[in-house]
């Protein structure tokens, strides 16, 4: 996250600024569930030390 988004398109990639993130990323249908998100956020957290 720098605050600015750079003026280049790319193929593949997606550039968003903060302020347009959170309206992108809820304009797709969930692939996991609630509990999933949960079971994986918490193996990435353990995994971490």
């Amino acid at each position: 996250m720098i605050n600015e988004k750079p003026n280049a398109d790319f193929k593949y990639v997606k550039v968003k600024s903060l302020g347009e993130l959170n309206k992108y990323l809820t304009y797709f249908e969930p692939i996991f569930t609630e509990n999933e998100v949960e079971r994986i956020a918490k193996y990435l957290i353990k995994i971490q030390d």
